[in-house]
């Protein structure tokens, strides 16, 4: 299980947790300098419905979260203090319905959805200058620059 600065990443099929692994990416490139940059490949079976990706944030933890998707990408960002860790997917899938939650993403894929697969990206980084370095997790959780 992957454990985040914010709580073990979870991840559900159909509501029945799945075991999943993972790999490290590299954390630097010409768009972003993160701490850790992870990603995480959810093989479907044939009568998905509905995957969920939960990060297990501890109740009592002050944790601000925000959409920040774009185009072709559906992201949700988390915010403690000066660490902000994001978790991206491909967005704009034609049959994925995308749904955020306060802990993490929803997606329910209709039955005429093709998809094997969903990859998830996960960043995060203790920000030394907020104001500058904000968008690095973004650009580190985005499949699409990947």
């Amino acid at each position: 299980m992957l454990k985040t600065p914010l709580g073990n990443i979870r991840l559900f099929e159909n509501n029945i947790e799945k075991k999943y692994s993972y790999k490290s990416l590299k954390v630097n490139s010409k768009n972003y300098s993160v701490d850790k940059r992870i990603s995480i490949t959810l093989k479907l079976t044939q009568n998905f419905e509905n995957v969920k990706f939960i990060v297990d944030i501890d109740e009592n933890e002050v944790i601000k979260s925000e959409i920040e998707s774009g185009e072709n990408l559906s992201l949700i960002s988390f915010f403690k203090g000066n660490l902000k860790l994001s978790i991206g997917t491909v967005g704009d899938i034609t049959g994925v319905d995308y749904f955020y939650l306060d802990n993490g993403m929803d997606l329910t894929l209709n039955k005429e959805t093709n998809i094997k697969e969903i990859i998830f990206y996960i960043a995060w980084l203790n920000m030394g200058n907020p104001e500058e370095e904000s968008i690095f997790t973004w650009f580190a959780a985005d499949p699409t620059l990947d």
